[in-house]
């Protein structure tokens, strides 16, 4: 048996090393992994509720923006669209979305 400080003595019996990547205990599920995949992706967007009035008026807006003419919005509108978006984004980041 060799003595575990002597670092200049060789092994009699060498052990064969194992291919690939080392072992760390670590490795995720596929489950786990898809999980952190979905968390990841919410992380990255809001979904925002409107009334079916502001969609059809945000959809003409940007319609109108995309062909170059510009179709202006009641303040009111504006206002419940900002609304909308802001208590959306507030309420998912609270819940860790």
């Amino acid at each position: 048996m060799k003595d575990k400080h002597d670092t200049q003595t060789k092994e009699l019996i060498s052990t064969k090393r194992v291919r690939g990547r080392p072992v760390t205990g670590k490795a995720l599920t596929p489950a786990e992994k898809q999980a952190a995949y979905r968390a990841r992706k919410a992380q990255k967007s809001v979904t925002v509720t409107f009334n079916r009035d502001a969609v059809d008026v945000l959809e003409n807006h940007v319609r109108a923006l995309v062909a170059g003419h510009d179709v202006p919005m009641s303040p009111d509108m504006l206002e419940s669209i900002l609304e909308s978006i802001r208590s959306a984004t507030q309420s998912q980041l609270v819940q860790g979305r």
